[in-house]
């Protein structure tokens, strides 16, 4: 069908002229692709999934340390996957792809599925420390979305016009329950987070700061060797993130600070849509633009460990200033900040350009 007989009426996007077809392409593990099919599919798009990280290599460690004597390992499984995702493409015969970083398939892969009239749209979840990757993937996508303002706009000094800004989201809808009835709040503070002594040295300088306030940390086991190793308790999986922090009072959040970004992580997202009240770091500029602080989240200043303690405290101490914050987050949340929301404006994005 012809474009100009399509509605201009964007909530009618491109179901209007019949591109209700998408290949989403994501990594089994990733967090962000169940929350997207959901979304698309409430729009009212069918939905293939192909997993780009499916092979062996990526679920052995033994083959992965092989492959660093052996690099060819890693080209040969590479293009088998991008072999795999051309029969995909001509078996699924999609209107579109939605690709989830997907940064194995090769461009030339990504422009198999442009000469088909395929719309490519890329959300790209990982900040400038992988710049190298997003320069070399921006130019084949029609659409490629960022949750940093910071790599954005690098990528529109170089002319790059395809690109959008999209940040992340909380996987919640309309039918998920009040947070905030029968709420338990069996833990002061919780932390879901990674570690490594040489990345992130200054999260556990924070962390240690209120350790003594009622901590928990969840992640993986390289927690037990750090010096926080006694408020560790255990690995869990994604889907139990808003478990823990709907039992959680004070969730804190400091940013990897070693390279710059603006973007935000997942994290504030997660806690204010569990109904947990967020401290965070000022690093990153995005949040004071997508949240108020001091009204539905609390930042203290980059570096000052004694002002996180002070705070975090403070509102464990004055519940009904530290539910007033939480409340307001989690409206925010709802109405501004979840996957059915993300979806319906980057399908807005595409319909500007393609309807």
């Amino acid at each position: 069908m012809k474009s100009d007989t399509c509605p201009k009426n964007l909530n009618d996007h491109l179901l209007a002229c019949g591109k209700n077809r998408i290949l989403l392409v994501a990594a089994g593990p990733c967090a962000f692709k169940d929350p997207c099919r959901k979304a698309l599919i409430k729009l009212g798009f069918e939905i293939t999934d192909f997993d780009y990280r499916s092979s062996i290599y990526f679920h052995s460690k033994t083959m992965r340390r092989i492959s660093r004597k052996l690099p060819f390992i890693k080209r040969v499984v590479n293009k088998n996957t991008n072999r795999r995702f051309k029969r995909a493409i001509d078996i699924s015969q999609p209107d579109a792809l939605f690709c989830l970083k997907a940064d194995t398939i090769y461009p030339e892969t990504v422009q198999y599925a442009r000469k088909k009239g395929i719309i490519t749209i890329n959300w790209y979840p990982d900040f400038i420390w992988d710049w190298d990757t997003i320069q070399k993937l921006v130019p084949v996508y029609d659409f490629f979305f960022s949750q940093d303002s910071y790599v954005l706009r690098l990528l529109k000094e170089r002319g790059f016009n395809n690109c959008h800004y999209l940040p992340s989201a909380a996987d919640l809808n309309e039918n998920n329950p009040d947070p905030f009835i029968n709420r338990t709040d069996n833990y002061n503070i919780a932390m879901i987070a990674t570690y490594s002594g040489s990345v992130y040295s200054e999260r556990a300088k924070y962390i240690e700061a209120v350790k003594d306030l009622g901590l928990n940390i969840w992640g993986p086991p390289s927690w037990l060797g750090s010096p926080l190793k006694h408020y560790y308790r255990g690995t869990i999986t994604p889907d139990k993130v808003f478990d823990i922090y709907r039992e959680t009072k004070i969730v804190p959040n400091i940013h990897y600070s070693k390279e710059i970004a603006e973007g935000i992580s997942l994290r504030p997202f997660e806690t204010m849509g569990s109904g947990a009240m967020l401290i965070s770091d000022d690093v990153r500029s995005d949040i004071f633009n997508l949240f108020k602080d001091g009204e539905e989240f609390v930042s203290f200043p980059d570096g000052d460990a004694n002002d996180f303690r002070k705070k975090v405290k403070y509102y464990l101490e004055h519940e009904d200033e530290r539910l007033r914050i939480a409340k307001n987050g989690y409206k925010k949340i709802i109405a501004k900040h979840t996957y059915n929301t993300r979806m319906k404006e980057m399908i807005d994005v595409v319909s500007r350009k393609k309807v």
